[in-house]
């Protein structure tokens, strides 16, 4: 379901007059012929009333679709609408020389991305209400400090009326469609090559004042961290790293994109155990919590590529590290889920399942 305080902001002084055409996301492929008849009635009527902009949104996926783009393209929900010419999307689009070429796609976190061109160059321009999660500002900052060739080229930001913006270089390549140990080891190289912070990790600190924000007490699992992780050095953590974030060409790793919640001062590791968790939640359909009861750390493929990685880095590796490391990688997942949908905190049941009973696992 869009929300219509993440999208109200872009819509400029035409978001209380406009009629606004909504065709849901399907379900599923059963629901999916429904859906997509509404879609097009929609569209010939957007056409009548010359409303160009689309924008969109996705359904539910569940389990890892086979064919992503397909279920993108078939089950995706859309909205027609007219931007009023003091839209902060149009206001960014001749500011920038932005020229779009496909429509205005909604994410989680109520952030807007759009596809275009600027100079003649393929790129991708970003929104957000300034300090909400779609903010791009922070993503943004990313892109500016590591300037290697997998990441995309920071090219100009700017606000209007309280949302940011910034446009970025497109990275050409394929989301990955499965984990092979040759994308592993590359992406495990490219996260060596991030600039070592200086100062102590806060990652954990960080992540028990938000869950306490929530009323989750989580004391008993810090401390049990408190002393490991002073013996390890800090990290830049990309933090969610997961296959719809690298892309490929063929087997080699040529993209590292969507930086919105990169940390600063992580722990090395996070991001490696990031990818195989989303591997495994996403193939089987489950959650943190049921990743959490199934010890997925323990698995060999991971401990070995946490090994390998801690010694290009020159860190010594002990086993316990494994339990250790997902148990900071949960509160941080936790802590970014709740973030982005701060309603969850009002599922008991989302809550029990992936925040409290992981809790007294690791406690």
């Amino acid at each position: 379901m869009i929300s219509d305080d993440a999208l109200r902001p872009l819509l400029g002084s035409a978001s209380g007059r406009e009629s606004i055409l909504i065709s849901a996301p399907a379900t599923g492929w059963r629901s999916a012929p429904k859906a997509l008849t509404k879609r097009e009635l929609n569209r010939m009527r957007a056409r009548s009333q010359n409303s160009v902009e689309r924008v969109t949104w996705a359904a539910s996926s569940g389990k890892r679709p086979r064919y992503p783009a397909l279920r993108q393209s078939v089950l995706s929900g859309y909205i027609w609408l007219t931007l009023a010419s003091d839209s902060p999307v149009v206001i960014m689009r001749a500011a920038s020389d932005f020229i779009p070429t496909d429509a205005l796609h909604i994410g989680s976190g109520g952030g807007v991305r759009q596809r275009g061109t600027w100079h003649n160059k393929p790129v991708i321009a970003r929104l957000g209400a300034n300090g909400s999660p779609g903010d791009p500002s922070w993503h943004y900052r990313a892109l500016e400090q590591f300037r290697f060739v997998e990441v995309p080229e920071p090219i100009g930001q700017g606000e209007v009326d309280g949302v940011a913006w910034t446009i970025e270089s497109f990275r050409d390549g394929y989301p990955l469609r499965q984990l092979t140990d040759s994308v592993v080891d590359q992406v495990s190289d490219f996260l060596t090559k991030l600039p070592p912070p200086k100062k102590p990790s806060d990652l954990v600190a960080d992540a028990v004042d938000e869950l306490a924000g929530f009323s989750v007490d989580v004391s008993a699992v810090s401390e049990r961290l408190a002393a490991t992780f002073q013996t390890l050095p800090s990290a830049v953590n990309h933090g969610d790293v997961w296959a719809g974030n690298l892309l490929v060409d063929d087997d080699r790793l040529v993209g590292v994109i969507d930086w919105d919640s990169w940390q600063p001062r992580g722990l090395p590791g996070i991001d490696l155990i990031h990818l195989y968790a989303e591997d495994v939640r996403r193939s089987q359909g489950i959650s943190y919590g049921d990743l959490v009861d199934q010890s997925f750390w323990s698995s060999e493929p991971l401990t070995q590529t946490l090994a390998r990685h801690f010694a290009k880095l020159g860190l010594e590796w002990q086993e316990t590290r494994s339990e250790e490391l997902a148990a900071a990688w949960w509160m941080t997942a936790s802590t970014g889920a709740l973030r982005r949908t701060p309603t969850l905190a009002d599922n008991p049941v989302w809550m029990d399942r992936n925040v409290h009973r992981p809790a007294r696992r690791f406690g």
